[in-house]
């Protein structure tokens, strides 16, 4: 009797732990949701604070300067409107070549049926290797002496190229790695928009005897915008921000002609341990991004 009991009370423990569990279950499922934002607005918030002080890491000085940081880099720091400048510069020529050119790969391979598919598969290649890997292997292909972008050159008669080591091509170069390594995910998105397009407004464009160009101008072209500016958002937010293929392959050199604000406040945070400045140069940067991103969500379509 004594052991029945024992039973008993041992399986109505059981039960309540059970229950205890299964009522707290939706609770401690809902913790990551809400544990990751806290950690980011929290890291953000901290990077804004440090901003208003004149942190240094090698002496661990920290006082409260307000805005001092913000008014001395736009009044006093002159490389800082070139950063800003060079960031600004570096995103719109790499939007000017892959938006279109995305465009462009996508409708080819959109005609081409089965072989479409295969091409995007090939295309998607750059996307599984990582940006620093790819921005060292191009580094590697334009060495200036014993790279094989110039070693293809000098085989048709043409002079080598600095590419990297010249100021005057050293931002255009980083465009073309940032192209091959991003436009990518341009085509991919912009296949994804091309197949879910409606197929009975080119029916009746093909039985009105519209001409090709009149068909992607009226149709394709406005049909596509949301999935263009899907691109345009995600993408001017990278090329903002960019740092890790510009820190692997120059470094913000020469001359600084490819020093951007996320590579400004790098250097300020750690090579020079002024990490109230550089958190004000991310700061920054972030605003760029956060201006950009606003004016851009509020062209999407209704």
């Amino acid at each position: 009797m004594a052991q029945t009991d024992l039973n008993v009370v041992t399986t109505q423990k059981q039960r309540l732990r059970k229950t205890t569990f299964q009522n707290i279950q939706p609770y401690l499922l809902c913790v990551p949701s809400f544990v990751v934002p806290v950690f980011i607005v929290g890291a953000f918030f901290l990077g804004v604070y440090y901003s208003l002080t004149d942190f240094d890491l090698r002496y661990g000085i920290r006082n409260y300067v307000g805005l001092g940081n913000y008014i001395r880099l736009f009044t006093e720091d002159r490389a800082f409107w070139g950063s800003v400048w060079t960031t600004i510069r570096y995103a719109l020529a790499c939007l000017i070549i892959q938006i279109p050119l995305g465009l462009a790969v996508s409708l080819a391979l959109d005609k081409v049926g089965a072989f479409g598919r295969i091409g995007r598969s090939l295309i998607l290649a750059p996307l599984v290797i990582p940006p620093v890997v790819a921005a060292l292997m191009w580094k590697i292909m334009m060495g200036p002496t014993q790279g094989i972008l110039n070693y293809m050159l000098m085989g048709v008669g043409l002079p080598p190229v600095d590419w990297l080591g010249d100021a005057t091509m050293a931002l255009y170069s980083l465009v073309i790695v940032d192209v091959w390594i991003y436009t990518p995910f341009v085509i991919l998105v912009m296949s994804a928009g091309l197949q879910s397009l409606p197929k009975t407004p080119y029916e009746a464009a093909a039985v009105d005897g519209a001409s090709p160009l009149f068909t992607f101008w009226k149709l394709t072209l406005p049909m596509m915008r949301p999935f263009i500016l899907i691109v345009l958002i995600f993408r001017a937010l990278d090329a903002l921000r960019i740092f890790d293929t510009i820190y692997a392959t120059t470094k913000g050199g020469p001359m600084k002609v490819t020093t951007t604000l996320t590579i400004m406040g790098f250097e300020n945070s750690f090579r020079w341990s002024k990490l109230g400045m550089g958190m004000a140069c991310m700061i920054i940067a972030w605003f760029l991004c956060f201006v950009v991103s606003k004016r851009l969500v509020r062209l999407m379509p209704k």
